[in-house]
């Protein structure tokens, strides 16, 4: 007669298994804090003000997040998560487009879009 599973044990006491079951870590190959160092070392030159530097590390997640290279900027958005206004947000956007980082698409009073170009 074979033996009942439950009489066997537990096989989940296992020590192969409970090794089995420990996540490896994953091995970074690039730095990144929060954006990958090589990009900051781009944005940090072309900069003035910390709205600015807050807004550029702010559109490249925004890019990663819609998996887009043309995305939208929403103002509730900027608010809520930074506490930007909409206007502390403009002033930088146009600057990071006249130093050709950024290239903003508006049309009238539609929502404005913008990509990155680095």
């Amino acid at each position: 007669m074979s033996k009942d599973l439950f009489e066997a044990g537990d096989p989940f006491d296992d020590p192969a298994w409970k090794e089995a079951e420990k996540p490896k870590r994953r091995q970074r190959t690039d730095h990144y804090i929060g954006c990958p160092v090589a990009w900051l070392k781009r944005v940090l030159p072309l900069v003035k003000s910390k709205e600015q530097l807050a807004i550029a590390i702010y559109l490249h997640r925004r890019r990663t997040v819609c998996g887009s290279e043309m995305f939208t900027v929403p103002n509730r958005e900027l608010h809520e998560e930074l506490g930007l206004t909409r206007f502390t947000k403009y002033r930088p956007l146009r600057y990071l487009e006249r130093v050709g980082a950024i290239a903003i698409f508006q049309h009238g009073r539609t929502t404005m879009r913008v990509s990155l170009l680095w």
